[in-house]
């Protein structure tokens, strides 16, 4: 019999290092690796380790769900590992380039206040180039060759990233770190410290992926042909899984087979069923913790979750818009009658013909709570898109997907937010857009609100074109004079005129007081306030075209008056005492 492979020498000194769990790879030594770290103690881990120059521990987490895993929750072998690049994403987790260094054993875990440490000793052996080892090691790498050609999954670039030359434990290494198996038969292939060993069990491990990738092709040829796309690739997961469940393996790309699984549920239109089924399949060419991963991942939520199927229209009641309207505002007459008009418009043709109606007035008078009884008056949901300061058609369009952090624009945003084509969408503060503007979000806008290019709006980020035309899109200004010109043919303008004086009383007395008692908790009789305070509030201590600034001040009054009331007083405001609570 040859001489054992690697023989250990002994063990060294226990020290203490900062521990890094990871939950979707298992490091091997000699191997520069990208993690996405997402968890705050382990950025905090990263950062301090970079700025000490220190090395920390990454170990391979048994259970990927648990956030502060315990002990018994990490796999007990791990790799010492320097931070050699450290970038941060937008959304506040850091990209983290590491290189491994040599195996060590962990012996226990404490949590601190900022990170976690591992006590932890390095595994040391002798490795001997038996004719034993040279033998199963070149083994290992003509089959490694052959299922690289066929697992799509494994990068070509690991068949350069060693040779016949190398040391034998370095050779099994890297073919076991680009190896795509299941997490525990890598850390299994980690852990074993006598690299004969290690070399005969990664035979087997090679020799079984590639009768999987022969039992995969056998499958797809007797599946039936009548199955669609979709339903056809998703009956062959199932079979598979069968297999590997049998043979002890584990799925490992759970986030592919989610959005298979989302994408069958919702049965979206064939351009995006075929869009979704292509990112799938790219998604599990890659390392689930790479950032092309997380891009594709994002981006497949994206596409699956929109309302991308026509939604029937609930049934206009007009006249229960009219009673919405009133109850709403005072006053008024024109408005509430050119939006009833409006309605009964769209219930009679089932079309809103490309009319778009743009509310225009000071501050206050209501044009925003008058979109929100036009939406409660449809049966709809309300979203609104604040326009102020917007100077980037990217705000309205998307990103384009090559863009770090690209996101789909806010139209996007809010009909997912909304789960519904079926919408409401205010438009508020149109007249705000920003004239110095980069890449024109101007012309974006004319594209949303255009009733001709609406069924086929393509935002950068979806590259698709998305059906707007169930939408009902409203506006909000405050003056006519400051609309850009292109956007004002495309919406018909209706004036809001300030409130008279009266009509302002009237609604302090029947709208706004009512509700701020109510809001207040100082009803049941505790709190009066006489109908000649609140005519000098709204004629001397208030100077608006709208009613804003004389909520306010009734809404003050009512603070102060429930400070009284917890003291145990009867609270009474009226013309003579006014003085004293404003």
């Amino acid at each position: 019999m040859p001489a054992r492979a690697s023989q250990e020498k002994g063990h060294a000194s226990v020290s203490r290092f900062p521990l890094l769990p990871i939950r979707d790879a298992v490091i091997f030594p000699g191997h520069v690796h990208s993690l996405l770290v997402t968890r705050e103690h382990s950025r905090r881990t990263v950062r301090q380790a970079q700025q000490d120059g220190s090395q920390v521990i990454c170990v391979t987490q048994r259970n990927r769900a648990a956030e502060e895993p315990r002990m018994s929750e990490l796999y007990s072998v791990g790799v010492s590992c320097e931070i050699m690049h450290v970038t941060p994403l937008p959304d506040g987790s850091i990209r983290a380039v590491i290189r491994a260094g040599s195996r060590m054993q962990v012996r226990s875990v404490k949590k601190t206040t900022k990170m976690w440490i591992a006590e932890a000793q390095a595994i040391t052996s002798a490795t001997i180039e038996s004719d034993e080892l040279v033998a199963v090691t070149r083994f290992c790498m003509a089959k490694f060759t052959e299922l690289a050609e066929a697992d799509s999954t494994i990068p070509i670039e690991s068949l350069t990233s060693f040779s016949p030359d190398d040391p034998s434990e370095q050779i099994i290494d890297a073919m076991s770190y680009f190896l795509s198996a299941p997490i525990a038969t890598k850390q299994a292939l980690l852990d074993e410290r006598d690299v004969l060993i290690r070399a005969s069990e990664l035979s087997k491990v090679l020799a079984r992926e590639i009768r999987l990738h022969e039992i995969q092709h056998d499958v797809a040829k007797s599946v039936n042909q009548t199955f669609d796309d979709a339903q056809r690739e998703y009956f062959l997961r199932e079979q598979l899984r069968s297999i590997q469940r049998e043979l002890g393996d584990v799925e490992s790309n759970s986030e592919a087979e989610r959005h298979r699984l989302n994408l069958l549920e919702n049965n979206p239109p064939e351009l995006v069923a075929k869009r979704a089924l292509d990112e799938i399949a790219r998604l599990e060419r890659f390392q689930a913790s790479g950032p092309e991963s997380s891009m594709i991942d994002s981006y497949l939520d994206w596409i699956l979750n929109l309302p991308w199927n026509r939604v029937a229209n609930k049934d206009i009641d007009i006249g229960e818009a009219k009673r919405v309207l009133d109850e709403a505002h005072h006053g008024l007459a024109e408005v509430k009658q050119r939006v009833v008009e409006y309605l009964a418009v769209q219930k009679l043709s089932r079309s809103l013909g490309g009319q778009i109606l743009c509310f225009v007035g000071p501050p206050g008078v209501g044009k925003t709570s008058a979109a929100e009884s036009i939406a409660k008056a449809m049966n709809r949901k309300l979203a609104r898109v604040a326009l102020g300061g917007v100077r980037d058609e990217a705000e309205i369009r998307g990103h384009r997907r090559t863009y770090v952090g690209a996101q789909p624009g806010r139209i996007i945003k809010e009909i997912r937010r909304a789960g519904s084509r079926s919408i409401v969408i205010l438009l508020d503060e149109i007249d705000k857009i920003s004239r110095e503007s980069r890449g024109d979000p101007t012309s974006a806008l004319l594209e949303v609100l255009d009733p001709a290019i609406q069924s086929e709006f393509v935002d950068h980020y979806l590259d698709m074109p998305f059906d707007l035309s169930d939408i009902v899109f409203l506006a909000t200004a405050n003056s006519v004079s400051e609309i850009l010109p292109a956007l004002l043919d495309r919406m018909e303008i209706v004036e809001f005129t300030s409130y008279t004086p009266s009509e302002r009383v009237e609604i302090a007395k029947s709208y706004m007081m009512p509700k701020l008692i109510e809001e207040h908790g100082i009803g049941d009789g505790k709190f009066v306030i006489e109908g000649t305070a609140i005519e000098r509030i709204a004629t001397l201590y208030t100077n608006e075209p709208g009613v804003r600034q004389l909520q306010q001040q009734l809404a003050s009054i009512c603070r102060k008056a429930a400070v009284k009331i917890l003291s145990g007083e009867l609270v009474t405001v009226d013309c003579h005492n006014l003085h004293e609570w404003l």
